[in-house]
């Protein structure tokens, strides 16, 4: 409750007590990143040949983040990042998802990228060079 005194002079010992109602906080759209992991979902566990596959699909996509946002390729080295993976993780089979090492997203998997830009960027040109 707030009191509402007169300040102006005159009778001080009028005192009103106003009521002020605060509106309840409703739950916004960041409370749907934090919600709590369901129990209940069961992952696939694909075949090995599939799985190679499907893990380095998810590194090009981590690698294009680093690269695309200019971050340091030193923050997989951090913690947070463990963690970060770690949590990705429990939505899948965490025995088959481990997260990319510095070495592995700098070298390996940022020059399987940079082979598949160039080569997309030589599709693109080839018209080029024939139409003028």
């Amino acid at each position: 409750m707030i009191r509402n005194v007169n300040v102006y002079g005159g009778n001080d010992d009028e005192v009103e007590e106003v009521g002020i109602q605060i509106p309840k906080k409703r739950k916004g759209p960041m409370y749907a990143f934090v919600s709590p992991i369901d129990v209940d979902f069961q992952p696939k566990t694909p075949t090995s040949n599939k799985n190679k596959k499907t893990l380095e699909n998810i590194y090009g996509y981590i690698v294009d983040f680093f690269y695309e946002n200019s971050i340091s390729f030193k923050c997989a080295r951090s913690d947070i990042y463990s963690k970060m993976m770690q949590v990705i993780a429990q939505y899948n089979d965490p025995s088959t998802f481990k997260p990319s090492s510095y070495n592995n997203l700098r070298v390996k998997i940022l020059k399987k990228k940079k082979e598949q830009t160039s080569n997309w960027v030589d599709k693109m040109l080839d018209p080029h060079h024939e139409l003028g």
